[in-house]
C-alpha cells in the first residue's frame, strides 16, 4: 500500500512520501475533511492524528471563547438592525417628513382650525408619529400628537380639544383616509393625498366645528 494512503487526517506525511518540485521529500499535512470538528480530530478519538494539542486547545482553533463584550456588541447590532428596518419602512411612506401649510392655496372656512405645521416621524415597532402645530377654530394655539399605524385602527390623540382618537387607513402608496373621533363619536373625516412628485400634500376634511356647524375645508401643504 502507498504510504500516503496510510496517513491519518491532519497527520504529517513522512518527507519521503510526497514529490516536490525537486522530487520526493516535501512534507505536507493532509487537510481536515469537511464536517469534522476538533472532538473528532482529537487524539483520544483518532489515535492516528498527531497534533500535540489537547481537545480544548484544538477547539480554540475553531471557536472563539465566550466574550461578554462580543455578546453585548451582537445585541447592539441586532437592535440597530431592528431600528434600521423601522426607519426603512417609514422612509418608503411619502407622508414622512415636515409639511408646512400653504394658506394661499388652501380653502379654510371661518370657524375651522388649521394645522400650520405637520410632522410625520418614525417610531419603534413600525409606529408613525404625527405631530401638529397650528390654531383651533377660535384662533388659539393648538398642538397635538398621534402615534400609531396606518392600519385602519384607532389610536389616541393627545393635546387636542377637538378629538381624542384618530384612524388612518392607507389607500395605495400616496393616499390616506382619516377619521377623527371624540368620546366615541366621529367629528371629522377626510382624505390625505401626496402628489406624485412628493413635494405637495392635499388634505380634504369634512368636519364639525366647536359650535356644531358642519364645514368642508381643503388644506394644501408644501414639503420642507
Amino acid at each position: 500500500m502507498d504510504r500516503r494512503s496510510m496517513a491519518g487526517v491532519g497527520e504529517r506525511v513522512p518527507s519521503d512520501c510526497w514529490p516536490g518540485p525537486r522530487g520526493w521529500g516535501v512534507p505536507v499535512v493532509v487537510p481536515f475533511p469537511y464536517g469534522l470538528g476538533p472532538e473528532q480530530l482529537a487524539p483520544k478519538n483518532n489515535p492516528r492524528v498527531h497534533f500535540g494539542r489537547t481537545p480544548g486547545e484544538i477547539n480554540s482553533l475553531f471557536h472563539e471563547r465566550g466574550d461578554p463584550m462580543k455578546s453585548r456588541t451582537i445585541v447592539l447590532m441586532m437592535a440597530l438592525c431592528t431600528l434600521g428596518l423601522a426607519v426603512s419602512f417609514a422612509a418608503e411612506n411619502p407622508n414622512m417628513g415636515t409639511w408646512k401649510l400653504n394658506e394661499a392655496k388652501s380653502k379654510i372656512p371661518a370657524g375651522a382650525g388649521k394645522n400650520e405645521t405637520v410632522v410625520y416621524s418614525a417610531e419603534a415597532n413600525d409606529m408613525i408619529k404625527v405631530t401638529t402645530d397650528g390654531v383651533d377654530g377660535s384662533g388659539k394655539p393648538a398642538h397635538s400628537e398621534w402615534t400609531g399605524k396606518f392600519d385602519g385602527k384607532p389610536y389616541p390623540v393627545t393635546g387636542s380639544d377637538s378629538s381624542d382618537s384618530r384612524t388612518y387607513t392607507a389607500k395605495g402608496e400616496r393616499t390616506l383616509d382619516v377619521v377623527n373621533t371624540k368620546g366615541g363619536k366621529t367629528v371629522a373625516t377626510g382624505k390625505v393625498e401626496v402628489a406624485k412628485d412628493g413635494k405637495t400634500r392635499t388634505v380634504d376634511i369634512d368636519g364639525t366645528s366647536a359650535d356644531g356647524k358642519k364645514y368642508k375645508a381643503k388644506y394644501e401643504y408644501d414639503k420642507q
